[in-house]
């Protein structure tokens, strides 16, 4: 009865050490958490620039605490987008400071993700949740660098900011806005934001209009202003 007792328990253990050994072997073959394959990378798109990719970039959201303010701001995932992810941090935190305020938290909205192009909108809420704030900010996948007005026309001179302060004028005309003195001149530093069939001027509250009239977004299409863009231009990807 011994014999046969100890002669069970010696099976019973070198099952359990095959099994352990069977477990070892599978676990060392599966991908440890964040490991799986993200969209398969075709071979064509390897050596292309992300203006000549279609797909829109995968887009995370990442915090930071600058300035007493907490500071969401996006983060994109895709490949060798890190000196993009630094221009799109160091953009973000110079929002929040200049709030001048504590307390706060910066958010954001994707506006535009095509084409090698991103567009965002920034807003920055106090702490008693009212709105303190609201900006817009464009960058460039390819160069990693934020984007100004100007780079959307590229070296065309001077004239593409003439026209666009006339049709801002003339839009603002038509809707009939009550106007806070004389509309600011369009320049380099006007903000906007990208859109599939053009670019939006993005004005704020009481930069161009009374209380009782809403900010405008005017609309500026790309067939309207396609003699304006040099080769260099990046409204070109819209075409």
């Amino acid at each position: 009865m011994r014999r046969f007792l100890r002669r069970s328990a010696y099976l019973v253990l070198a099952a359990v050490f095959i099994a352990v050994c069977s477990g070892c072997a599978i676990d060392s073959n599966t991908s440890s958490p964040g490991g799986q394959p993200s969209r398969p990378i075709l071979a064509e798109e390897i050596d292309l620039k992300q203006a000549s990719v279609r797909y829109p970039l995968t887009i995370y959201t990442r915090t930071l605490t600058h300035g007493g303010n907490t500071v969401n701001y996006p983060y994109v995932t895709n490949d060798d987008m890190s000196l993009l992810n630094l221009s799109i941090r160091s953009v973000f935190t110079e929002f929040a400071a200049s709030c001048e305020a504590k307390g706060g938290t910066v958010d954001f909205l994707v506006e535009f993700n095509r084409y090698g192009l991103l567009s965002f909108k920034l807003t920055f809420t106090a702490a008693n949740g009212s709105l303190l704030a609201v900006d817009t900010a464009n960058f460039d996948c390819d160069s990693g660098s934020e984007v100004k007005l100007g780079a959307c026309f590229g070296s065309s001179g001077s004239d593409r900011f003439t026209r666009l302060s006339e049709m801002v004028a003339q839009y603002v005309e038509k809707n009939e806005l009550s106007v806070i003195g004389r509309i600011p001149p369009v320049t380099n530093e006007t903000r906007f934001y990208f859109a599939y069939d053009g670019i939006v001027l993005f004005y704020r509250e009481y930069e161009i209009v009374t209380p009782d009239s809403d900010p405008p977004m005017i609309g500026i299409k790309l067939s309207t202003v396609k003699d304006l863009v040099a080769k260099d231009g990046l409204l070109n990807r819209l075409a």
